[in-house]
């Protein structure tokens, strides 16, 4: 989230966390003394270089005259920083995701980035997908389902031309070494039983 490893470690209200700033200064220590940057340093050095030198930035906009996102909603806030920076001023930005396929938190992806697009950029054109060309729709039923329970997103209904196709079956595995064997015994009827191709299963 842009934060640095003094501020990290300021925040820090328990002690896990204050091992963690510890940690955090030392490593960013070492790089320095490396001469070397991380992934994360070459985002927020790059931000805080165009916060702070509006003619580098004013370069870097006019070489980038488009700007194109794939998986915003796995975005982080530096990278969503980023963004705006270099498309605000010419406006041309074009960004691809799905508020409901947001599975990197863990790694700092920020869902808001994608839920705000529109806001930060009122004049954007939005073109929502909802034909699904892989999933026959009694699939599509059941995730839809699921889905709109989700907290901050985007509505839409999946939808396919595939049919209704099969019922969904529904195995609950004792554990992780029973689901994979129940896999791959579904795997070997459809191979055995229904002659289909070891390449056409997944």
């Amino acid at each position: 989230e842009n934060v640095g490893p003094s501020q990290f470690t300021e925040q820090a209200e328990q002690i896990f966390q204050r091992k963690i700033g510890e940690v955090y200064v030392e490593y960013q220590k070492r790089l320095l003394q490396a001469g070397a940057m991380d992934f994360d340093d070459l985002l927020m050095r790059t931000a805080q270089l165009f916060r702070e030198h509006p003619d580098v930035l004013a370069s870097w906009r006019h070489r980038f005259g488009h700007v194109l996102v794939d998986e915003y909603q796995d975005t982080n806030p530096v990278q969503n920083d980023l963004v705006l920076q270099l498309a605000e001023e010419h406006r041309q930005v074009t960004v691809v995701g799905d508020s409901d396929q947001s599975v990197y938190a863990f790694r700092g992806a920020d869902i808001r980035n994608i839920l705000g697009f529109e806001e930060a950029f009122p004049d954007a054109t939005v073109v929502v997908l909802e034909q699904n060309y892989r999933s026959t729709q009694s699939i599509l039923d059941a995730a839809n389902a699921v889905i709109a329970r989700n907290v901050g997103r985007k509505p839409k209904e999946l939808w396919s031309d595939k049919g209704s196709g099969d019922k969904i079956v529904r195995y609950h595995a004792d554990d992780e070494s029973d689901e994979a064997q129940f896999v791959a015994n579904e795997l070997a009827k459809l191979h055995d039983h229904d002659h289909m191709r070891w390449g056409d299963m997944a």
